[in-house]
């Protein structure tokens, strides 16, 4: 048989986690009452003075899969209303109304919010069917939502200001995960690829007139080996005609090549050699048709 003191100890925190359940919508594990009421003990408190409400404030800043029973139906699809309150934990929030890239709080879309709830063992969705001023941004993972009567459309929490009650606790790890992806998505591209990059570049010195000044001092200081950059500069640009003719040059003997062969005459003395001979033919065949016109008509 147990021991009457562990009996009375176990019928102690069973009675807390129905009170608990029953005035403010959370229910706690065994396990999970357990760790409440040691870190409610750290302050130096007696067990037999910790209240429901200290222990439902703990509660609300811890993770409800560390602390948290199952409370959402198993069959989400077939409920149409869970009565009375019900907390659960927001896992992930966004703007439904706005795109995935403009999340920010200063978004000029307008406001649907859409959330997915856990209550430690089972999640779901919600919405914010219609505007809840109570709701107030930014709805941080780790927060905690009482709800009280809320509906249920196909599966999905339906919120708005007959149903949303509170949005209470914090948890600390959730919050600084959720802030340090809020930063990063307020960089730039650029900052964002310096981030990965394992050697990024040195910062930018600052650069006031007295370093100028200094700088242009070292630069005159180094005379010498300016001189022999600007001597080298001037060299390329006087050979670059050089080299410029040379591949022209090149560029003409391979046309060559390929360029069919002349005859040793000239072209003008073909052409006036042809046209004398066809003169000449031209002639002689006249004389002929001059001939027999006269023979013609003579007779």
């Amino acid at each position: 048989a147990a021991h009457p003191l562990l009996i009375k100890k176990a019928m102690s925190e069973t009675t807390m986690v129905e009170k608990i359940h029953a005035t403010y919508g959370l229910k706690l594990s065994p396990a999970g009452i357990s760790i409440c009421i040691k870190e409610a003990m750290q302050d130096g408190s007696r067990k037999s003075n910790i209240s429901p409400e200290a222990i439902y404030e703990l509660a609300l800043n811890r993770s409800i899969k560390e602390v948290g029973a199952p409370v959402l139906p198993e069959d989400m699809h077939a409920q149409t209303k869970i009565p009375g309150l019900l907390v659960v934990q927001v896992v992930k929030c966004s703007n439904l109304a706005a795109p995935q890239l403009d999340q920010s709080l200063n978004s000029s879309h307008p406001r649907l919010l859409g959330m997915t709830v856990s209550d430690g063992f089972r999640r779901c969705q919600a919405v914010e069917y219609k505007p809840t001023p109570n709701l107030t941004a930014p709805v941080i993972p780790g927060s905690k939502l009482v709800l009280k009567d809320c509906r249920v459309l196909d599966g999905i929490i339906i919120i708005d200001r007959s149903s949303f009650q509170a949005k209470k606790g914090m948890v600390k790890r959730f919050y600084d995960e959720w802030k340090l992806r809020m930063d990063i998505g307020s960089l730039s591209s650029h900052e964002k690829s310096l981030m990965h990059q394992k050697d990024p570049p040195p910062p930018f010195p600052n650069i006031t007139e007295k370093n100028l000044r200094s700088s242009l001092k070292d630069d005159a200081g180094e005379g010498g080996g300016r001189g022999q950059k600007n001597k080298r500069g001037d060299d390329v640009k006087k050979n670059r005609p050089q080299k410029q003719q040379q591949q022209s040059k090149q560029h003409g003997d391979r046309k060559d090549k390929h360029r069919p062969k002349r005859t040793d005459e000239p072209r003008d003395k073909k052409e006036s050699s042809s046209g004398g001979s066809s003169k000449q033919s031209d002639k002689k065949s006249g004389a002929r048709q001059n001939d027999r016109y006269n023979d013609r008509y003579n007779d």
